[in-house]
């Protein structure tokens, strides 16, 4: 593992190196920075990022992965004041898959944000009921403790227009 002067950046007492080799030859530049709050948020590829992330240097990670809902393709005609139309169609990287690559997606940036953890420090993961089983289970896997579910209560979240309690929670 090599680190250049260049790619650290020191917050007071923490210390966080960008990993840079020859996979990584340019730095990692944040999408958003505050040096007051100690806040860095980077937008691309998360496993790329990760892999870029030393051991054990991060004290939070908040994470919204792909929920791999349906795309059935429907425009729903919206009545609750938001927009005209709901499009059901998602993005590609949205799209439902087999369960078994779920799981596969999921270990592998889930075994990734482990490793760059720090001891004692937190994960929190948002999620619908198409995808929060799966990253349940390999967090509990990779040898996680779960202490919390928090469910957020949506009263006009689209699709929402039955009013199912189930497209309400996330």
């Amino acid at each position: 593992m090599t680190y250049k002067s260049d790619v650290i950046e020191d917050f007071g007492n923490s210390i966080c190196a960008e990993n840079t080799d020859n996979n990584y030859p340019r730095k990692l530049l944040p999408f958003y920075f505050n040096s007051e709050r100690k806040t860095k948020i980077y937008c691309g590829d998360a496993l790329d990022i990760l892999k870029r992330v030393p051991d054990k240097c991060i004290d939070m990670i908040f994470a919204d992965p792909p929920y791999f809902g349906n795309q059935s393709g429907l425009v729903i005609k919206r009545t609750d004041g938001h927009a005209d139309t709901f499009d059901t169609q998602k993005a590609q990287w949205a799209y439902s898959k087999p369960v078994a690559e779920q799981f596969q997606f999921h270990y592998s940036w889930i075994k990734e944000a482990q490793r760059i953890l720090k001891d004692g420090s937190t994960i929190w993961i948002s999620g619908t009921y198409h995808s929060i089983g799966a990253v349940n289970v390999v967090l509990q896997d990779l040898g996680f403790k779960i202490l919390n579910d928090i469910i957020l209560h949506k009263k006009n979240a689209p699709p929402n227009f039955l009013g199912s309690l189930l497209q309400q929670t996330q």
